[in-house]
């Protein structure tokens, strides 16, 4: 584990380095960090995406598929960060096409969800990956939405990392320690650097790592037969609430879909405890991402024993989603929303 750290952190002050150096993939005056209102006139490398790449696959190579469907996810969401790639049906496009071949190609996808009637849809090949490709496009550019704060992605992604290592040592579950031991290494790190702004994810790392952890999750469901779907959804809940409440949002004040959205749960917190503590909007943005973090952490623990009870992990998330919604309908009131429509 030592070794996977000291690596991580060379990578990163290599990364670091060239892209300063050949003026590319930089957040210049706070370009970047517009989604939580901070601005700063430092120079940030948005490195994350890059290096979790190189890292994961060159400590956990899996096979050919997996490498070219990542460096895919990777390359669109760095496209994004440089505004190559501006329009988001292009990009959700591009998203279906690489999900469509790492799926067709991989086999690994949900075939089980516990209701009858829905398995019996997803016994039909073609329902199947429709049903695949769309739980991925929700995670990942839910987990680009919530990627507004310091730290919050990567955060989010280890402690999901730490609940599946306790749910499996406590329930003896399969599971891969290399990927765990490799993944808790390389996110600490980065979270790290991160947290002290000297890098950050970019589309590019948001669309990764959720991607990764949309296969790991589900290979770990496949591999342990006893779990019920509904963990791994309560797990994701967070950023693919985000997605269809953004997307609910739009359709009620019929905002075009395209419309950037400035009125996430995180942004609205950002503004409250900036509002309410007289504190510097760097702390105040660190601050908002660990308490979403540290709240989901505690959830996950809750739910840990209850891994294979589908009854329970649903009232769970309706309960979870209940309080986001009351929490957000509270403070969209204290802050209202003057977001044009379009």
């Amino acid at each position: 584990m030592l070794f996977e750290i000291l690596i991580t952190l060379l990578t990163i002050l290599v990364t670091n380095f060239l892209l300063i150096k050949f003026n590319f993939l930089l957040d210049l005056d706070g370009k970047f960090e517009h989604k939580t209102l901070v601005k700063s006139k430092k120079i940030v490398p948005l490195s994350g995406g890059i290096v979790l790449f190189i890292l994961i696959n060159y400590f956990y190579f899996q096979d050919s598929i997996f490498l070219i469907s990542s460096l895919s996810i990777l390359i669109l969401g760095l496209s994004s960060d440089i505004d190559f790639l501006r329009s988001p049906k292009i990009r959700i496009f591009v998203q279906v096409l690489i999900l469509f071949f790492y799926i067709l190609f991989s086999k690994i996808y949900f075939t089980d969800v516990r209701i009858n009637s829905l398995n019996s849809l997803l016994d039909i090949y073609t329902f199947a990956l429709i049903f695949n490709i769309f739980c991925y496009l929700v995670l990942l550019n839910g987990t680009n939405l919530i990627d507004g704060l310091n730290s919050i992605i990567l955060g989010y992604y280890i402690s999901i990392t730490i609940i599946l290592f306790i749910v499996s040592f406590e329930h003896n579950l399969f599971i891969d320690l290399k990927f765990i031991n490799v993944t808790l290494s390389i996110l600490s790190v980065i979270f790290l650097v991160n947290f002290f702004g000297k890098a950050y994810m970019g589309d590019g790392g948001s669309y990764l790592i959720s991607f990764i952890f949309g296969v790991f999750l589900i290979k770990f469901y496949i591999q342990n037969p006893l779990i019920s779907p509904y963990f791994i959804m309560c797990l994701l809940w967070y950023p693919a609430f985000e997605n269809l409440f953004s997307i609910i949002r739009k359709q009620i004040k019929k905002i075009s879909f395209q419309t950037a959205d400035n009125k996430h749960l995180h942004q609205y917190l950002y503004k409250f405890f900036k509002k309410k503590f007289n504190l510097k909007k760097e702390i105040i943005n660190s601050f908002t991402g660990n308490l979403i973090v540290l709240y989901n952490l505690v959830y996950f623990y809750l739910i840990k024993n209850f891994y294979h009870n589908t009854k329970v992990l649903l009232f769970s998330v309706t309960m979870n989603i209940s309080v986001y919604v009351i929490i957000y309908y509270f403070l969209s009131k204290k802050f209202p929303d003057n977001q044009s429509k379009n």
